[in-house]
């Protein structure tokens, strides 16, 4: 007699002494398995109409806004307005950040207050994934304006903010995005008459994008004697190979 055929036989006599049991066993593994889909169904069929009410309020709330045309003729873009968002909106928007930090790390995420100082090539990205890890609270500074030499790089910038000051074009995007998060557009060059101003409100964290010496030199001492957490970066420019980033303490980093 062949393996398979021994294995069949005693199969079937197991069968056979056991079909109660295998019979109450395969219909609980139903059950479970319908109660399973059932209850993904569902979820997924409520996020569709939480995600469907939100586009027809948004439509609506669109139907009633006035047409404001910028000098050249094209549209001015309006943000919408955070009354839409409810708390399932935003966990809905963010659920996949949530996924990859766990419930506490999102939670950490959106209670937290970091300024970004410096609005260009690697401010603006810091800052819009900030942004789209669901930040409480966003504060950027920078006193430079959008130019076309700049379309390169930004984050956000387009050709209708060539002219603007980089964080207003920043805000202004930011708000598209993700009306429900608080952010501060400061026009300002940092120095040491207007340091306390612009870094208080006692950040979780300051993100030094600066790309002037000097002005880097003063913010980081300013957040060491102020026992402030701090994040720097040099400039993007002229960086070709990203396998050379490395995240060290300042004391010791090197490179030319």
């Amino acid at each position: 007699m062949s393996t398979i055929t021994l294995f069949a036989e005693t199969t079937q006599q197991f069968l056979e002494r056991n079909s109660n049991a295998v019979k109450l066993s395969l219909t609980a593994v139903a059950a479970s398995a319908l109660t399973a889909v059932s209850i993904i169904s569902y979820q997924t069929n409520q996020r569709r109409l939480r995600a469907r009410s939100l586009k027809d309020e948004l439509k609506e709330a669109e139907l009633h806004r006035p047409i404001d045309l910028t000098p050249v003729g094209t549209t001015i873009s309006h943000h919408i307005p955070p009354n839409l968002f409810t708390e399932q909106s935003i966990e809905a928007q963010l659920s996949k950040m949530t996924e990859f930090l766990g419930k506490k790390g999102a939670r950490k995420v959106r209670e937290s207050f970091v300024i970004v100082v410096g609005a260009g090539g690697v401010g603006s990205w810091a800052a819009l994934m900030l942004l789209r890890s669901g930040i409480k609270r966003i504060r950027i500074i920078d006193f430079d304006q959008v130019t076309l030499s700049s379309l390169n790089r930004h984050a956000v910038a387009t050709l209708e903010d060539v002219g603007t000051p980089k964080v207003r074009c920043i805000k202004k995007h930011f708000n598209e995005i993700a009306p429900f998060v608080q952010v501060e557009d400061c026009i300002d060059l940092l120095n040491e008459d207007n340091v306390d101003d612009l870094l208080g409100g006692n950040p979780d964290f300051v993100i030094d994008a600066i790309d002037n010496i000097n002005t880097k030199i003063d913010l980081m001492k300013y957040c060491y004697e102020k026992k402030l957490n701090v994040i720097s970066s040099m400039g993007a420019g002229a960086k070709a190979d990203p396998s050379r980033i490395q995240i060290a303490d300042i004391s010791e980093t090197f490179g030319k």
